[in-house]
């Protein structure tokens, strides 16, 4: 199975933000999965990025939900398949799920399967994030977060902005109060 972010795919992501920013300074935000992307992108990159920011980031294996379920697959597609009934199931209820439907709808199966799966073999999801020489934090809710990634953020002392009743989509379900949270983090830095 390939590795979750493997080094062809971290040289792809330093090559496009140094291409793209040039010499501006770079803020990554993560969400859920790609948390643990950023971070391992923020890592590799020649210039630090000034800020780092985890989203409902996978601090911890019980904070892969959905992409849990890809341990119980063979195949991408089937996994794709489950994933996407569960998630229409939800979204018949909750308009912020289908949105995170529709994105499911331009996924690629193996991708996202290799990824799910990937998230499941690390023995500590948020290593990568914890380890950061630049500076960072970590978004949650109480709705959202696990009750392993509170005490994970505890135990290790990570920077943290609390969102209260946002869930695990602040970006969507509470855009402008997500968005100053995020200005007000990076106004902090200068």
């Amino acid at each position: 199975m390939r590795r979750l972010h493997d080094r062809k795919d971290a040289r792809l992501w330093c090559e496009l933000i140094a291409h793209f920013s040039r010499s501006r300074d770079v803020v990554l935000v993560g969400h859920s999965m790609a948390g643990m992307i950023a971070s391992r992108t923020a890592a590799k990159l020649q210039r630090l990025p000034v800020l780092v920011i985890g989203v409902e980031a996978n601090l911890t294996r019980a904070d892969a939900y959905f992409t849990g379920l890809a341990a119980q697959f063979d195949e991408p597609a089937a996994f794709q398949a489950s994933l996407r009934t569960q998630i229409l199931r939800m979204a018949q209820r909750d308009e912020i799920v289908h949105r995170f439907a529709c994105s499911l709808e331009l996924a690629d199966p193996m991708t996202l399967w290799t990824l799910a799966r990937s998230v499941l073999a690390q023995r500590d999801p948020g290593a990568a994030f914890r380890r950061l020489r630049c500076p960072k934090i970590h978004y949650w809710d109480a709705i959202g977060s696990s009750q392993d990634a509170r005490d994970y953020i505890g135990r290790y002392g990570l920077p943290q902005r609390r969102l209260d009743h946002v869930g695990h989509w602040p970006m969507i379900k509470a855009p402008a109060a997500f968005y100053e949270a995020v200005l007000d983090d990076i106004r902090k830095l200068q």
